[in-house]
């Protein structure tokens, strides 16, 4: 959506506009009364909005009630303002007209908690979203015994954190996370688990790449699969290189000592993403997204290695969760120009 309507979905998810309304009376009185303070928090409430309002975000993402922690905070001492101002006005009143104004006072901001209730409730809610685990298990199953996982989105690495050391799946996988590997401490943690894959890590950590060279010529003895990094990510001269190598129809590739041969559409690639799109429930909006993104960061790759055809057939799954996307219409446009 555009900034303005992501604007009001966040604040309808994360305020309410009962509070948001309490917040504003409050602002008001609080520049009236105290000119000075008033005018810095809500210099300090703009700044916080601005530095993420010039930016694109979305506003279902958890992550962004936390960039702009700020401004919830200041709105709410916003509505605590009003809140005691309409609770004073009862306590100097007295009789009915003071009984009322107390009410109103502890009722508003009750109300305003309230209004927030549904939809607090609902973003809270991730007990029928099972979605997740059916994706995770994916990336394990074309694993062999004793293989490799090198992931690459933040979102996953937690899920497969969980099945590994809650619920002990498949112990024998060893998992390496290359975004993690730019965060202190990360590979000094790997190499205590894994020390036997020192030199799958011997490649500049800043850059989240691996030891190309070794993953070629250990691939035909030990099972190494790649999850895609993101495409927006800056890939590195040797991430170029690997991705020559990654091949295989599920969502974690197989990387061969070979650059991977042109194979175009198949059989097998039908049934796997078909029956996937089968098994999950499409209509919940970060399970449609998810896969739409795995699928074109498949368009990319094929792309890459030439496969023009596969590349196409990806695209047709993209577009088939993900209708009517501007992206996805451009890189049809330029596959189709090829």
């Amino acid at each position: 959506g555009t900034i303005a309507e992501n604007l009001v979905l966040f604040f309808d998810a994360h305020i309410g506009e009962l509070l948001l309304l309490l917040a504003v009376c409050g602002a008001a009185i609080l520049v009236r009364h105290h000119l000075r303070l008033g005018l810095g928090l809500l210099i300090l409430l703009g700044c916080n909005l601005v530095t993420q309002l010039i930016l694109d975000f979305d506003p279902y993402n958890p992550d962004v009630g936390g960039y702009w922690l700020l401004s919830i905070w200041i709105l709410a001492c916003f509505a605590g303002i009003a809140t005691n101002v309409l609770l004073t006005l009862g306590l100097q009143r007295s009789g009915p007209v003071g009984r009322s104004i107390r009410m109103l006072g502890f009722a508003v901001p009750l109300l305003a908690l309230l209004s927030m209730a549904p939809a607090g409730l609902n973003r809270s809610d991730l007990s029928n979203h099972r979605d997740i685990e059916v994706l995770t298990e994916e990336l394990y199953r074309p694993i062999p015994t004793n293989g490799v996982l090198c992931t690459g989105y933040f979102e996953t690495v937690f899920a497969l954190w969980y099945l590994d050391i809650v619920s002990g799946y498949r112990p024998d996988v060893a998992v390496l996370h290359r975004i993690m590997r730019t965060h202190p401490g990360y590979d000094a943690a790997f190499l205590a688990r894994y020390p036997d894959l020192a030199e799958l890590i011997d490649a500049p950590a800043r850059a989240a790449e691996v030891n190309t060279d070794w993953v070629l010529e250990t691939a035909n003895q030990r099972g190494l699969f790649f999850e895609l990094l993101p495409p927006d990510g800056v890939v590195s001269a040797e991430g170029t290189r690997l991705r020559q190598h990654l091949t295989g129809n599920s969502i974690a590739l197989r990387a061969t000592p070979d650059p991977v041969a042109l194979s175009g559409p198949t059989e097998s690639a039908d049934a796997y993403w078909n029956t996937l799109h089968t098994a999950l429930d499409l209509g919940q909006r970060e399970t449609g997204g998810n896969l739409a993104w795995l699928h074109f960061n498949r368009v990319l790759l094929l792309w890459e290695q030439g496969d023009v055809s596969g590349a196409l057939q990806h695209l047709d799954w993209a577009e088939a969760v993900l209708p009517n996307d501007p992206t996805l219409e451009t890189v049809r446009q330029q596959l189709m120009a090829l």
